[in-house]
């Protein structure tokens, strides 16, 4: 039975989650008690009964989703992870009133503002409150506020713009709490190294235009000489010999081209990084969905070329048709990209690994293709309808049965050894496409017939979605 809430409560009248690990157990404990307790939204750290801090779901769910983090983290303790994780958190006593915790919520910085709250008990307990429950605690308490100020036109005007102001910062933080695997972090990490990457290599490509033109200058003035002194004395002709002069009149053009191409590469991969990351356009854009795609490859070129596993490259096949520009939060779809080419080179991994021969594989138009002895991922797009595009991302490698392929969008579901994963990758893509953009999202696939998912986004974003994103962007 709840308490009924009165102007003068304070948090220990709301519901409060009991979730503790020790610090020394392996980080996958935490995947476990999440799976488990759906409810719970987060985790205290003890040892030795002594509280260490807090780690929300959202927050260990973005921070894992990160490319080698679950490499690096998953079989450690909790306490390494935290470490590096630097997790902020609130930390109120159970005693502080629920509008004084509102208050306190709302100065700290807008990043924290979803985190759930650390309520310490007496006797050296703690608790968790989730924000979505003081939230909601807050509206009822305006809710007797109006009831207590209805006799004063100027209090009453006052209670409804508190509550008007209430409601807007609830639908934000509901907005932002939806978000569980924002790639903000990455985001900023990804455009910093860009943009200092970006300045010096501008400044050499800018400067071999001018490098080519005097050396050519030099060497033009060299010929001016050896024409009209064709007789040069002993020690020139023996310089002239040693450095091998012709030769390097005629390589120079080979090096400079070469410098310019590699200068260039450089900058390709930098605007490809900044144009995957898109730190600076948060939220619902208008995009060109190839431009995102051919960031996301040369984001995982790495993956792409052999590895231990594998020594042939990964044969990328694109079959673009024209697309209109699509509404779409940037990022988001970059990460639904980057989840399920990364679920296709693992599955080639795993089927190239000594040599083995690959399946087959059907495209969009179902039209068989021979066996093919090279690892290959291929990618169609087109338009649908004319209110939606498709995308089509299939790989050779080993396919999966029916009990994995029903299983596939399930949180937490993997088929990848311990410390490999933690099944999120593919539900965050589905949850990020269904359900935040309208979408659809499927597979195909069957035991050693290769894999093909299939993304359908609509062109542009209904209005009550559009409208959500923005409020949540004037928030930022």
């Amino acid at each position: 039975m709840k308490t009924v809430l009165t102007l003068n409560s304070t948090l220990q009248d709301l519901t409060l989650h009991i979730a503790d690990l020790d610090a020394t157990v392996s980080t996958q404990a935490i995947a476990q008690l999440f799976e488990t307790s759906h409810q719970v939204p987060g985790v205290i750290l003890k040892h030795d009964d002594e509280f260490l801090g807090m780690i929300s779901r959202r927050r260990y769910f973005e921070f894992m989703s990160r490319p080698y983090s679950l490499d690096l983290f998953l079989g450690r303790p909790i306490q390494i992870f935290y470490q590096v994780a630097q997790v902020e958190f609130l930390t109120l006593t159970s005693q502080t009133p629920i509008t004084t915790a509102i208050k306190k919520l709302f100065d700290q910085s807008r990043e924290l503002i979803y985190e759930p709250i650390v309520v310490q008990g007496p006797f050296k307990t703690y608790q968790l409150l989730d924000v979505y429950e003081l939230l909601l605690s807050q509206l009822k308490i305006q809710d007797l506020m109006a009831e207590i100020t209805q006799q004063s036109q100027n209090q009453l005007q006052q209670r409804t713009e508190q509550l008007e102001c209430t409601i807007n910062q609830l639908q934000q933080t509901q907005a932002q709490l939806i978000q569980t695997e924002k790639m903000s972090s990455l985001g900023q990490l990804v455009a910093g190294i860009a943009h200092e990457i970006n300045n010096p290599i501008s400044f050499i490509h800018g400067n071999l235009f001018y490098g080519e033109r005097y050396v050519k200058d030099i060497l033009e003035l060299v010929r001016l000489y050896q024409q009209h002194y064709p007789q040069a004395v002993d020690e020139i002709q023996k310089k002239i010999a040693e450095i091998d002069l012709e030769f390097m009149i005629q390589d120079f053009a080979n090096i400079f081209s070469s410098m310019q191409n590699g200068t260039e590469r450089i900058r390709d991969i930098v605007l490809s990084l900044q144009n995957f990351s898109r730190i600076d356009e948060s939220g619902i854009k208008w995009v060109d969905i190839h431009q995102g795609i051919d960031s996301t490859l040369l984001i995982l070129n790495g993956r792409l070329n052999g590895n231990g596993k594998r020594s042939e490259k990964i044969l990328i096949e694109k079959h673009y048709e024209e697309l209109p520009q699509i509404e779409c939060s940037p990022g988001q779809i970059n990460q639904v990209l980057i989840n399920i080419l990364n679920n296709s080179i693992d599955a080639l991994d795993q089927a190239f690994s000594h040599f083995n021969a690959a399946p087959r594989v059907d495209d969009p138009e179902k039209e068989s293709h021979p066996i093919s002895a090279v690892p290959t991922i291929k990618i169609w797009t087109k338009v649908i309808d004319p209110d939606r595009i498709g995308i089509w991302i299939s790989d050779n490698g080993t396919g999966m049965n029916l009990e994995v392929r029903e299983r596939l969008f399930d949180p937490f579901f993997t088929t990848k050894p311990v410390g490999s994963g933690t099944g999120l990758g593919l539900s965050i893509s589905y949850e990020i496409v269904v359900n935040q953009h309208q979408g659809t999202l499927a597979c195909n696939s069957e035991l050693g017939q290769g894999t093909e998912f299939m993304v359908v986004l609509p062109i542009e974003q209904p209005k009550a979605n559009a409208t959500l994103d923005l409020n949540r962007e004037s928030s930022l």
